[in-house]
């Protein structure tokens, strides 16, 4: 609890005074959402614009109130797989460990400061893990609740926090399979478990409710934007994908080994060791039991993801949960216990690795702007996608007050990318509504399009935009065309990372309705 604590106060001081960078357009969009409050939206469910709405309105519209979720949510997920330690091993030395180890993995360390479904999920996968825990070998009745609540929350952020269940059956299967070998029960379950587990499943639909029932009037568009990522019929991309490479494979089992560090060494040793001790007795029976419930929650959603990577191009941040219950087996591993006067966890390097990367990503990623004016290794610094948005946004609007005065017309902006879109919707000036033209110019749909006030193939809007110039952004001059009587490029904004990728100035807006003319 202090380092959780701790590591909140630490982190809304640095979103606060010390932060950088701008908000990345994941950032942005959600915090589109949060201002058009909904049951759910095109491509997740409605937890990430819910948390924002909450947070900001108690830390006003800006970078820390957007962002000061994922901090409190950073600290939620250490709480929960710390108990999720303690329920394994209940041993203090492991528990600490664990919610160290967690704070010093690289990934978990960029999601707590920065606002995407990512950390809100993997919070509710260890409350969820934690709660799996204590109702499989504590006997637990009031856990079965607090499982079906963090499946129902979890799901509101990401759905694939579904993938939990297969991993608790596994957990129960193998534990039948134990008891039948050692002739010792392996699982402590409440006599009337089956009651409080369909409890559990009956509050853990109250978080599908919401989603349903909103995919249900709206011709299931969630569904398709899912199939679109596995790139299968039905699906809402709209160009064919590149052609099948086992390179999909090897790029994601590499990003997982770049986002998890030297832990995940230690998870896989621990996995491949397959017991939490020497002696053969009904306490280490039940250790061991309680670690391959670790690895059954977790395995399977990592199992998932890697099988999809086989056949399509898979983000690597995608089975980022699966990772959390594999974290109390590294530290246990890693820190050892003391036998013959050794610590066994002085056989693991990866152990104190993990320390040293975990403290090299946190002090770089602090400050990665002054990082990239380092010489010969600033040009590798990734600071596109969070640095910059304010400087393109006032380009914009320098753009449109030269479009106001030079045709006496409000001008009104349109983005080729729903984050860009918001981006700009966040630091313009009096923060307008940004319209985004994505399926218009060869992209997919968005939320953009769900909405009936910037949905471009609507009447209504048309009507209010025709005639006006705008502001374009990305893109290409021929997907505009048809929607403008004049195009002219202005190049690259200021601030724009991409050279290539340039803006336009339109005149007489006169809708997307024209057949497309994509070359």
């Amino acid at each position: 609890m202090a380092i959780a604590a701790a590591l909140l106060l630490v982190r809304l001081g640095y979103l606060a005074w010390l932060c950088p960078y701008t908000l990345a357009e994941d950032e942005a969009h959600y915090w589109d959402w949060s201002l058009s409050l909904d049951w759910s939206y095109y491509s997740k469910g409605p937890g990430v614009a819910w948390l924002i709405a909450a947070m900001t309105s108690i830390f006003g519209e800006s970078e820390l109130g957007i962002r000061a979720g994922a901090a409190l949510m950073g600290s939620i997920a250490t709480i929960g797989v710390a108990g999720l330690a303690h329920a394994t091993y209940a041993d203090r030395r492991t528990t600490i460990a664990t919610a160290a180890l967690f704070n010093l993995i690289p990934f978990y360390q960029v999601s707590a400061l920065l606002m995407t479904i990512d950390m809100p999920y993997v919070a509710c996968w260890a409350v969820g893990s934690w709660a799996a825990m204590l109702a499989l070998h504590k006997g637990g009745r009031r856990a079965w609740i607090a499982l079906g609540a963090s499946i129902a929350v979890g799901f509101l952020f990401k759905y694939t926090m579904a993938m939990i269940v297969p991993g608790i059956l596994g957990a129960i299967i193998a534990g039948h399979l134990a008891s039948k070998r050692t002739g010792r029960p392996t699982l402590r379950l409440d006599p009337r478990f089956g009651r409080w587990a369909a409890f559990c499943v009956l509050v853990a639909f109250t978080g599908l409710a919401p989603v349903l029932i909103w995919n249900a009037e709206r011709d299931w568009p969630t569904v398709r934007h899912l199939l679109g990522h596995l790139g299968v019929k039905g699906g809402d991309v709209p160009t064919p994908r590149e052609p099948w490479t086992p390179k999909w494979f090897f790029e994601f089992v590499a990003v997982q080994i770049g986002l998890i560090g030297p832990a995940l060494a230690l998870m896989y040793r621990a996995i491949a060791r397959g017991e939490t001790g020497r002696e053969d007795s009904p306490t280490e029976d039940a250790m061991r039991a309680r670690a391959r419930t670790l690895a059954w929650m977790g395995l399977p959603l990592i199992g998932f993801y890697l099988l999809v990577s086989l056949i399509n191009d898979a983000e690597g941040n995608w089975a980022i949960a699966g990772y959390v219950t594999l974290v109390p087996l590294a530290a246990r591993l890693g820190t050892g216990r003391k036998r013959a006067g050794n610590r066994a966890g002085g056989r693991y390097p990866a152990w104190p690795a993990c320390w040293v990367v975990g403290a090299v990503v946190a002090i770089c990623f602090a400050r990665l702007d002054v990082i990239a004016k380092v010489p010969l290794i600033g040009r590798a610094v990734p600071l596109g996608r969070l640095m910059q948005s304010d400087l393109r946004a006032h380009d914009v609007d320098r753009y449109a007050s030269v479009l106001a005065e030079e045709t006496g017309l409000e001008p009104f902006v349109i983005a080729s990318h729903y984050g860009r879109a918001s981006q700009l919707a966040f630091y313009m000036k009096d923060r307008p509504r940004v319209y985004c033209a994505g399926p218009h110019v060869g992209g997919r749909k968005t939320q953009f399009d769900m909405w009936a006030s910037t949905d471009l193939s609507q009447r209504s809007v048309n009507l209010q935009l025709s005639g006006r110039p705008a502001v374009l952004v990305g893109s290409q001059q021929h997907q505009w065309e048809r929607a403008f009587e004049h195009i002219e490029p202005i190049g690259a904004l200021d601030g724009e990372t991409k050279p290539d990728r340039v803006s336009f100035l339109g005149y007489a807006y006169r809708g997307f309705t024209g057949p497309r003319q994509d070359k």
